[in-house]
């Protein structure tokens, strides 16, 4: 009986429920001793009997699944043996390459786009001065513009401390009930 511990790096994982799948269908082969999949970590441990299993059967179980497997290391080894990938200059590859350097250039095309704006209005608008007699309209205008100023900031922050204790364990819905200092 010889024991195997290795680590693939994977491709593909996006929740808990990846990790679900990817456990369930390793543990139903023969010799597998313990399975364990980590999203944020994009990669399965798994544990197996060597005489009853092969590292292949494993890797063709999880790419049944729809996962694409980068790598793996072995439990002796600390640096990842990278798989030779034959798509990395696949239409598709270049394809979402191309669509996220397009991305990137929007984003800095709307933030040069803004960051003038704001130097033109304030060179050609006379603004209005805060005082007493400062219009209602003007206030519910402003605290319109805030509210998108914390849904943007604070949102994402509240996400991701969401995600983070959901790896740990955490239901989302009793978090308040779990974590009383959330609360305060």
């Amino acid at each position: 009986m010889s024991q195997s511990t290795r680590t693939l790096i994977i491709r593909g994982m996006h929740c808990v429920g990846c990790e679900a799948i990817i456990q369930s269908a390793v543990k139903k082969l023969p010799g597998i001793d313990a399975v364990h999949a980590d999203y944020t970590g994009d990669s399965v441990k798994v544990s197996f009997d060597d005489d009853f299993l092969s590292m292949d059967a494993i890797i063709a179980c999880i790419e049944s699944k729809g996962y694409k497997i980068e790598g793996e290391t072995s439990s002796n080894s600390s640096s990842p043996i990278l798989r030779t990938s034959s798509d990395s200059r696949s239409p598709r590859f270049l394809r979402r390459r191309i669509k996220q350097i397009a991305y990137v250039a929007l984003a800095l095309l709307g933030i040069g786009f803004i960051l003038w704006l704001d130097s033109w209005f304030m060179n050609h608008v006379d603004m209005p001065k805060l005082g007493r007699d400062i219009s209602y309209g003007l206030l519910i205008l402003v605290g319109f513009l805030t509210s998108f100023h914390c849904v943007g900031m604070c949102g994402p922050l509240i996400l991701g401390y969401t995600a983070k204790d959901t790896t740990s364990g955490y239901k989302v819905y009793f978090m308040a009930l779990e974590k009383p200092s959330l609360i305060r």
